[in-house]
């Protein structure tokens, strides 16, 4: 009996808090835009976070919700940095947020995230280049946490996490790519290069193509990082080759680059492959037992298949996978 008593308390403070928050952005609707003669919402589905994204159809326009479950300074940040960021035409228009920076509504943009078919083009490589550069010009030290965003730290962090996932091969993945990722980092601080602003998570689905145009969206994760690190992050999961990535620093730096500035991009991708996969694997509850190591395919091959297919964030399995796809690819990376 006190289990079903209890159950009931938690079914109806979940019910109340959704229709308040409901209550709360249909409020957000008016205060923009006066009457509201029709609406109707649904949920979108994908990604690693507390925040949640809704449709909104209002007026017959449609409309995105980002509901914010971080912390008071993180939403405060996001949606600050949101807003300066479609302010020059980076992401998408901001129409309303509220007082507790509990939820922001903005443009519903007429296109998709970028595909991977697309993503070596090289119409679609300047656009990225533009607006990389755009986001470092970005004059947001006012909205940052204090102490920037810390990639090492965050690494560090999710590596005690994982370190014992009771998977003799995976553990050992896990150590050798932790103790070559130190190295690594030891070499990126030793060339001293000066941190600039970042989004911090451009991924392609991240990234929505317009007919000739990028926009960048969700940028809780925006900060000061490693120069290259956006452009990084986007070879990364967009699996760029080695003239794609010569090709786009070459545009971004406006020069044809050095050795040690190809270096320097190589081994931030390595930092950012290390990263995500420490990160999924923090993420997943347990370690799927049904897939045997041998049989984890490349991380293009995953990144293909979620790229158009964003539910695919809710199987533990399919996480599991890419994130040991990454680790093979890592170390096959840096020992080359």
């Amino acid at each position: 009996m006190r289990m079903y008593f209890w159950f009931f308390i938690f079914l109806h403070s979940f019910v109340v808090s959704n229709i308040v928050q409901k209550d709360a952005i249909f409020n957000g609707f008016k205060q923009f835009l006066g009457e509201v003669y029709s609406y109707e919402s649904e949920q979108l589905i994908g990604g690693l976070s507390k925040n949640t994204q809704y449709l909104w159809t209002v007026n017959n326009k449609k409309y995105v919700v980002r509901v914010l479950g971080e912390s008071f300074p993180k939403r405060k940040n996001e949606i600050n940095i949101h807003s300066l960021a479609a302010a020059n035409a980076i992401a998408p228009r901001v129409y309303y947020y509220d007082d507790a920076y509990s939820f922001i509504v903005m443009d519903y943009i007429e296109g998709h995230t970028l595909f991977l078919e697309q993503a070596k083009k090289i119409e679609v490589l300047d656009c990225i280049v533009q607006k990389v550069r755009s986001v470092t010009q970005l004059d947001a030290h006012d909205f940052l946490d204090e102490g920037g965003w810390n990639l090492c730290a965050r690494i560090n962090q999710d590596y005690n996490t994982i370190k014992n996932q009771q998977d003799v091969k995976l553990n050992s993945m896990i150590e050798q790519t932790f103790n070559a990722m130190n190295n690594i980092h030891q070499k990126l601080e030793t060339q001293q290069r000066p941190l600039v602003f970042c989004h911090n998570d451009l991924n392609y689905r991240n990234i929505f193509f317009t007919e000739k145009d990028v926009i960048f969206i969700d940028w809780e994760m925006a900060g000061m990082n490693y120069e290259f690190y956006d452009l990084a992050y986007y070879s990364v999961f967009s699996c760029l080759h080695e003239a794609d990535d010569y090709y786009l620093l070459t545009k971004y730096l406006q020069h044809i680059p050095s050795a040690d500035e190809l270096d320097y991009f190589k081994d931030i991708k390595l930092m950012i492959r290390c990263c995500n996969s420490f990160y999924v694997l923090a993420f997943l509850e347990h370690i799927p037992t049904s897939i045997p190591m041998e049989s984890i395919k490349t991380f293009e091959f995953y990144a293909h298949v979620l790229c158009r297919d964003a539910a695919l964030f809710s199987s533990c399995e399919f996480l599991y996978a890419i994130a040991v796809s990454q680790l093979q690819q890592f170390l096959s990376e840096y020992r080359a």
